[in-house]
């Protein structure tokens, strides 16, 4: 019938509580790891701050039978986890939420499964303009930095969004794919280092800081060293 008649229509049909979404908005169930537990807006409502739960449907793509997959793909449900779907299905509606309501525990699930994915040069050049970053929301790859534990801190120091410690384990997607640096320049290190001393001569600052002081300036100082080498080498952010 959907064949013969068009989907169009069907696919427009109300789904969900209180009719929030469309049939064909509705997801499979191996969308539940990125959006289970978080609200979002749907396209139903007429109220811009209203929430409902997603549309998840209660199985996962294996678990429909071949005729059933084929009429929920006429109705336009979104069966297969891939990159597009998980762009504009997942990370969009996730990243439209406020500042402070977007759940890192689902958007580290997102990124991390978007490091495998393939994307037309549009698509990255879309993911490196909108990192998220909390507190500050979406921010581009040139103001971010993904550097190694022992520099913790620094990307505060310097005002840029240090991705390592929220998004751990995923350098080659931010880093190999988005461009942000993993390293400090010469120029860069320097603005720690002066930020550093300032912010230790600061009247609020107490003893115990001490030791956070001086892990940051070693970790600076041999994040330094190794830029000047590389610079030598010619192979370096030496600027």
């Amino acid at each position: 019938l959907l064949e013969l008649y068009g989907c169009e229509q069907w696919g427009t049909l109300p789904y969900g509580e209180a009719a929030s979404w469309q049939v064909r908005e509705c997801l499979s169930a191996d969308f539940a790891p990125f959006l289970q537990g978080v609200q979002l807006r749907p396209s139903n409502s007429g109220h811009a701050r209203s929430v409902a739960w997603p549309p998840l449907l209660e199985a996962r793509t294996v678990e429909f039978t071949p005729t059933a997959r084929t009429c929920l793909r006429l109705l336009g449900v979104q069966l297969d986890v891939d990159g597009p779907a998980l762009l504009h299905r997942c990370l969009d509606p996730l990243l439209a939420l406020e500042v402070r309501e977007v759940p890192m525990a689902n958007l580290s699930r997102v990124y991390a499964a978007l490091h495998s994915m393939s994307f037309d040069a549009a698509s990255v050049e879309g993911l490196q303009s909108r990192i998220f970053a909390p507190g500050s929301g979406c921010v581009p790859a040139s103001s971010c930095l993904y550097l190694s534990p022992e520099l913790r801190g620094v990307g505060d120091l310097i005002g840029k969004h240090d991705l390592q410690s929220w998004y751990p384990g995923l350098e080659d997607l931010f880093v190999g794919r988005l461009g942000a640096p993993s390293t400090l320049s010469v120029k860069e290190c320097l603005e720690a280092l002066l930020a550093l001393k300032t912010k230790s001569s600061e009247d609020g600052a107490v003893a115990t800081d001490v030791p956070k002081f001086l892990r940051l300036a070693s970790g600076i100082y041999s994040q330094l060293a190794q830029t000047l080498q590389r610079a030598t080498d010619g192979d370096g952010r030496s600027e």
